[in-house]
């Protein structure tokens, strides 16, 4: 079988497909996965490149979160704990409900 890069690494394809949009390279796009992207979102388990790098953006997105958190509430920053009371895995399990 015959792996495109967007079987093998959906971020890697998107980041690819992006480049050829922005240089109006539309001959080189893959438009039947392009047009599924649109219409299916969730393709994280598909990622490599993403999961290689899960952590430090999950650190980061939740230093991020912080800080909207304290100034949508007008709570003190130190409200919050400074680092995440939840795994970054149990954050992409839609079923996980804290205690």
């Amino acid at each position: 079988m015959n792996k495109t890069l967007y079987d093998q690494d959906y971020y890697l394809w998107l980041e690819h497909t992006t480049q050829l949009l922005k240089q109006g390279k539309f001959s080189g796009v893959d438009i039947p996965n392009l047009i599924d992207e649109i219409e299916v979102h969730d393709q994280f388990e598909d990622s490599p490149s993403l999961k290689r790098d899960f952590n430090d953006v999950f650190q980061q997105c939740y230093a991020n979160a912080r800080e909207e958190a304290a100034d949508e509430t007008g709570l003190s920053i130190d409200t919050f704990p400074i680092e995440s009371p939840f795994l970054p895995e149990q954050s992409l399990n839609t079923e996980y409900l804290p205690s």
